[in-house]
């Protein structure tokens, strides 16, 4: 699988990002103190797919639930704040600063940028590496892309011990034959901004991530599970998420 090589202007890009993490000490400190924080737990990691709901999201509020991105504006629909949250592109960290900044009562991940503009108060930053497809066993040094923040939950997860891991609304279906991101790929309409110019998916390169966490669970006794109702994603053993046991 062939990837588009870096700009000279990208390249520094990526550099300054992680030398701001490099440089930054604390952020290592707080992702070292939650390795195997939830040891033999089972967490949700959430998509924001159009087959997920409220109803499902309200019935995980006494799970280990971890968000993305945009389901951020619609915390107050929620019965519970979510208690971890993730975002890494920076089109989509740009879109919702505020909701980020603003937001309290749970644990932010944000991808480390040297830029100002992308830095908030009481978030924790990760280091994140584009160049390659594989699975970070230490997520204190460094975080593989895949091209999807899903994947970073799940390298996330794995390292703060999880052994059951359930994705929920991880439908991996967008538009006009995965080409394009719109209003219909996501749960619900207040997460799309039709002002922004989002990035297009690369279902390849994703699909070449999944299936890298499917070899590292297998191999650390962890079980990944698609919960999702429908959707393209085959690489996990499906489940019922109506016939699941919920706190």
């Amino acid at each position: 699988m062939s990837e588009e090589k870096d700009t000279f202007k990208e390249k520094v890009w990526k550099l300054a990002n992680r030398l701001h993490y490099l440089l930054s000490s604390s952020n290592k400190r707080k992702l070292l103190a939650i390795k195997n924080k939830h040891k033999g737990e089972k967490c949700f990691i959430i998509g924001n797919g159009p087959s997920l709901t409220i109803e499902d999201l309200n019935k995980i509020k006494n799970e280990q639930v971890m968000v993305a991105n945009s389901i951020i504006r619609i915390f107050s629909d929620l019965s519970y704040i979510p208690p971890y949250y993730f975002s890494q592109d920076p089109i989509v960290i740009k879109d919702n600063y505020t909701s980020i900044e603003n937001q309290k009562g749970c644990t932010k991940f944000i991808r480390s940028f040297y830029s100002k503009r992308y830095q908030f108060s009481n978030s924790t930053y990760f280091n994140l590496i584009d160049s390659s497809i594989d699975f970070s066993n230490d997520i204190s040094k460094k975080i593989y892309c895949g091209w999807s923040v899903t994947y970073s939950m799940i390298q996330f997860a794995a390292y703060m011990g999880f052994t059951e891991i359930y994705l929920l609304g991880v439908d991996f279906n967008y538009a006009k034959n995965n080409t394009e991101i719109n209003t219909d790929c996501y749960f619900d309409k207040r997460l799309f901004n039709k002002n922004v110019k989002y990035a297009l998916p690369k279902t390849a390169i994703t699909l070449a991530a999944f299936s890298k966490a499917k070899e590292y669970a297998e191999k650390n006794g962890v079980k990944i599970y698609n919960a999702t109702r429908g959707g393209k994603l085959e690489v996990f053993n499906r489940v019922d998420f109506d016939n699941l046991k919920f706190k």
